[in-house]
């Protein structure tokens, strides 16, 4: 018995020296994990900074994925049907499609979540990087600067699109923020994109590919300034969003005193007669796997052939048996109402310009290709006519 009680104290004693330990050794917080990127201990050199560079690039993926579903199978151009037991998933993609949405349906937790979440996400990393910039000095570093700029801004121009006014960080800090008006934030993307354009270049050589230029800020600035009669109102209604009609670039005064359709249209001839891009020879080529040095590209997203930084929507567009030997997905369809109102409202025969009727041409032909594809799948006779 003496000896159980003796190993049972010294157990007794061991346990409470072991509790003192960490509370000892807590006593001096001071200690920076090495572990976590701080700016104390980070971007002190141009590798690490376009390390974080890389990482605000690479959130333009998650563009692809939720803010792409909503932007898309929310319209009349494309639809997810429910094929057997594939995409239903609990009615998101019913939901999405048919606008029946509220603050707690399918799609709102599956897609509008998502998008908020990610776009937010480049955002913040564009902040910590241009904070982290106030306190060092690397080379190239107003060209660096510029682009997390142009980046920053894409993110809320997204934001502003699917959203309205959002919610306005210009740094990390983590804090509550309040909404701004849309208005307020199409003033400021503007600015950000106006300011940031003198310090990127006109084009990269071929490893820097897909990095931030002069042209991709003249097309975000177009885009913004033709749907200037959107984006720079709150809500519906007199003097507000024409609900149900055209919303004109005319009559709303961007930077510079200009009209918005006339900055629109000077944004676009800056691209134009810059000599940098050109359509591609064949309809189909800006659509291929090897398009990533097409004079089309103006702005882009960049995707490789590894797991996880993939496109998916090829997968997800094409029929299971379209693509051995890999098994595509089956998803993303086109209405046939959407393609037919376009062939009738745009005719081949009747345009006079030969570069539209060779355009048009082509995808007629390549939308007959992918139809006659799928139903010989399916085993069904195409018709003469249809």
């Amino acid at each position: 018995m003496k000896r159980s009680f003796v190993k049972a104290s010294i157990g007794a004693a061991g346990f409470f020296t072991l509790l003192l330990v960490p509370l000892q050794g807590c006593t001096n917080l001071d200690e920076s994990p090495r572990s976590g990127i701080e700016p104390t201990h980070f971007f002190k050199t141009e590798a690490e900074v376009l390390a974080s560079l890389a990482g605000t690039y690479a959130q333009l993926r998650s563009t692809l994925d939720d803010y792409y579903n909503v932007s898309e199978i929310s319209t009349d151009e494309m639809v997810v049907p429910t094929r057997g037991q594939d995409w239903y998933d609990g009615g998101t993609w019913l939901d999405l499609h048919f606008q029946t949405w509220n603050g707690t349906s399918a799609a709102t937790g599956a897609f509008m979540n998502g998008a908020w979440n990610a776009l937010f996400g480049g955002v913040a990393r564009a902040n910590v990087l241009l904070d982290a910039l106030q306190t060092t000095t690397v080379p190239n570093q107003a060209q660096i600067e510029g682009e997390a700029r142009v980046l920053r801004g894409f993110y809320y121009y997204l934001l502003m699109d699917l959203f309205g006014g959002v919610p306005l960080a210009t740094t990390s800090e983590v804090k509550r923020r309040p909404r701004v008006t849309r208005d307020s934030l199409f003033k400021f993307i503007e600015s950000e994109l106006l300011a940031a354009r003198p310090a990127v270049p006109a084009t990269w050589d071929a490893g820097n590919n897909g990095r931030i230029t002069k042209g991709a800020v003249d097309a975000i600035l177009a885009s913004m300034y033709l749907n200037a009669g959107v984006f720079t109102k709150d809500s519906a209604g007199a003097g507000g969003i024409n609900a149900t009609g055209y919303n004109s670039c005319a009559g709303v005064t961007v930077s510079g005193s200009l009209t918005a359709c006339q900055a629109a249209a000077n944004r676009a001839d800056s691209i134009l007669n810059s000599g940098l891009y050109q359509l591609a020879d064949t309809f189909a080529k800006t659509f291929r796997a090897d398009n990533a040095s097409s004079k089309e590209n103006i702005f882009v997203v960049k995707f490789i052939a590894a797991d996880n930084l993939g496109m998916g929507v090829a997968m997800a567009a094409l029929h299971y048996c379209q693509y051995a030997p890999l098994t595509p997905w089956n998803g993303f369809s086109t209405l046939a109402q959407t393609f037919n109102a376009f062939y009738h409202r745009y005719q081949i025969l009747n345009e006079e310009r030969m570069d539209r009727k060779r355009w048009r041409a082509a995808g007629v032909l390549y939308v007959r290709a992918q139809l006659t594809r799928a139903l010989d799948l399916m085993g069904i006779d195409v018709p003469a006519r249809m």
